[in-house]
């Protein structure tokens, strides 16, 4: 027998864990950005203006007491107005507790 026949395949590049097709996407605005312009938040803007984790936040939406959000198509927002609202309402609830 003859090996002249016999094909010989290249060893494929492997691809490195960090590789990825798609280049790194950097947030289209700040937090700092999208509070000064006034623009309603997205979850993790609120989360990150509130101190909460995104389980936290579900939570307290779960038992009525979160910011009310609302929807556009399947991205939820929330206004600054509501967070604001939210946050006096917990400053007010905390008072109640301490006196």
């Amino acid at each position: 027998m003859s090996e002249a026949g016999a094909t010989q395949s290249k060893p494929k590049a492997k691809k490195k864990k960090n590789e990825t097709k798609t280049p790194d996407r950097k947030p289209k605005r700040t937090l700092a950005e999208a509070l000064a312009m006034g623009v309603d938040l997205t979850i993790d803007e609120t989360c990150a203006v509130l101190n909460l984790c995104r389980r936290s936040l579900y939570n307290l939406q779960e038992r009525g007491e979160g910011p009310r959000p609302y929807k556009i198509g399947s991205s939820v927002r929330f206004t600054q107005a509501e967070i604001a609202e939210f946050r006096a309402r917990m400053q007010a609830k905390s008072s109640a507790n301490a006196a």
